[in-house]
């Protein structure tokens, strides 16, 4: 697991996210609603990389999206 630098594999790709990945809009903000899009779609391809199995994380959306970060 030496690509997650000794963190659990969700809380990995959330850092991924959060320093900047999640920015899809490329605006420079990272909302809750991109860094949810951007996990669901990481999470699973990374775990069938490393450990041949799918991960979906469980995850539940409600109300207007709002900013978490910004990109750096």
């Amino acid at each position: 697991m030496k690509a997650t630098n000794k963190r659990g594999l969700f809380t990995y790709v959330v850092g991924d996210g959060l320093a900047s990945s999640a920015d899809l809009a490329k605006r420079g903000i990272i909302t809750n609603d991109a860094l949810t899009l951007f996990v669901r779609g990481a999470l699973p391809s990374l775990a069938a990389n490393l450990y041949r199995h799918e991960q979906h994380p469980t995850v539940e959306t409600n109300g207007a999206a709002f900013a978490v970060a910004k990109a750096k």
